[in-house]
C-alpha cells in the first residue's frame, strides 16, 4: 500500500510525539525545535536565540564588573599574555 506524502508524514509526526512524550529525548528535541520560518524572523527582527545564549555570560560579566575588576582582568590577561610568549619561546628552542 502506497502511502501519501501528507499521511506518510503525520505518521511520522505522530510516532515522534509519542516517542517524545514517553520520554525519547531525541524525539522531544526535534518536536520542541524551532521553524526554519520562526528562526528566519527571529533574525530579521534582530534576534537570534543562539547568539543571544552565547553571548549572555559575557553581558553578565560586563554588566556587574566595576573599575577594579577591569584592572585586575586587564593584569591577569597580561600574565597569561607573558607566559604564553615565554612558554612558546621555550618550545621554540627544543
Amino acid at each position: 500500500m502506497r502511502l501519501r506524502c501528507t499521511a506518510w508524514r503525520n505518521e511520522i509526526v505522530d510516532a515522534t510525539v509519542a516517542a517524545a512524550k514517553s520520554g525519547d529525548a531525541r524525539a522531544r528535541a526535534w518536536v520542541e525545535a524551532p521553524t526554519p520560518l520562526a528562526v528566519i524572523v527571529q533574525r530579521i527582527k534582530g534576534s537570534d536565540q543562539l547568539v543571544n545564549e552565547m553571548a549572555e555570560p559575557a553581558i553578565y560579566r560586563a554588566r556587574w564588573q566595576d573599575d577594579e575588576d577591569v584592572e585586575e582582568d586587564n593584569a591577569k590577561d597580561a600574565i597569561r599574555t607573558q607566559v604564553a610568549a615565554e612558554l612558546a619561546e621555550r618550545v621554540e628552542e627544543t
